[in-house]
């Protein structure tokens, strides 16, 4: 079911919910909770989102979100990407599904890369019906993961990680015909927006600009169990590292570490054929156990 959800300053986010089913066609009837994926690719295109059916297949309800200034969401990206308002819209959303007469009232996030980086930014806001969050491949510090490796500046990532961010949300509309207004009028918000690369060129150094959109910095404000994935070859292995370094200082609240042998893009072909070895876990299996046992586990 495609949705529209608005925010608390009026901006309407496109959604896509998949419910358990009986048949196939209607809604199961009861209450299941909801896993949440907040994506920049376009939830109707690459989402880097998991597949929804996994857990609507399995008790729980899947729902994707195009963040706001992408996809079929309107408002822009002037405050950036992991900005403070994008952070706060994840709080909304989490305690939007929350909510819902269809929820049991237990809200987890899932996703890889900028979906497990909103997971963590959303997590920090406290919002009171978040169970438990499953960051893949995230980064912890936006300047030494991605602006400037370890300080030194890294324009060509830069650039291809501007061009990769952009380029599959602006280009995803909503697919519903429900929501073709919305579509025309999200589209004309985002390319009024202003290049994302000024934001970074005109901040060079480590500033509150980049610690405002980095998870490490609060990471003690985090309530909830996480499960950090991530990979020795991908470029955010140092940021899952200090994520865990973290968390785990937390007491009494479970802050697991998954490492595995791959790249940002996982293991094997297309993108990691020679990274490819025998006996791997299944990640979605991995996933879907931490999230099972604090949405799924009965008092």
């Amino acid at each position: 079911q495609d949705i529209s959800i608005a925010m608390d300053d009026g901006v309407l986010l496109g959604a896509t919910v998949t419910f358990p089913s009986v048949d196939g066609k209607t809604p199961a009837p009861g209450k299941f909770p909801v896993v949440l994926s907040m994506t920049p690719y376009g939830r109707k295109g690459l989402s880097s989102a998991p597949d929804q059916p996994t857990f609507a297949t399995r008790g729980m309800i899947g729902a994707v979100v195009d963040v706001r200034g992408t996809g079929g969401s309107e408002g822009n990206l002037d405050g950036n990407y992991f900005s403070p308002r994008e952070s706060r819209d994840g709080y909304e959303l989490v305690e939007y599904f929350g909510t819902q007469p269809y929820s049991s009232g237990k809200v987890g996030m899932a996703g890889g890369s900028y979906v497990g980086i909103t997971q963590l930014l959303a997590a920090e806001q406290q919002p009171p019906h978040l169970s438990v969050i499953t960051p893949q491949v995230a980064l912890a510090d936006l300047y030494r993961d991605a602006d400037a490796h370890g300080g030194t500046p890294n324009r060509s990532f830069d650039a291809q990680y501007l061009v990769v961010q952009g380029g599959p949300g602006l280009v995803t509309p909503n697919t519903s015909p429900s929501q073709l207004q919305m579509t025309v009028l999200a589209k004309l918000e985002q390319i009024t927006e202003t290049p994302i690369a000024f934001d970074y060129l005109a901040n060079p150094d480590d500033d509150l600009f980049y610690q405002q959109r980095s998870p490490i910095y609060n990471a003690s404000k985090i309530q909830v169990p996480v499960l950090l994935m991530d990979g020795w070859r991908d470029g955010f292995v140092r940021g899952a590292i200090e994520n865990y370094q973290a968390l785990a200082l937390r007491q009494g609240v479970e802050t697991r570490l998954y490492l595995d042998p791959c790249t940002h893009k996982g293991c094997g072909a297309p993108f990691a054929p020679l990274t490819d070895p025998p006996g791997l876990d299944d990640e979605t299996a991995v996933v879907f156990e931490f999230l099972s046992k604090y949405l799924l586990a009965t008092p």
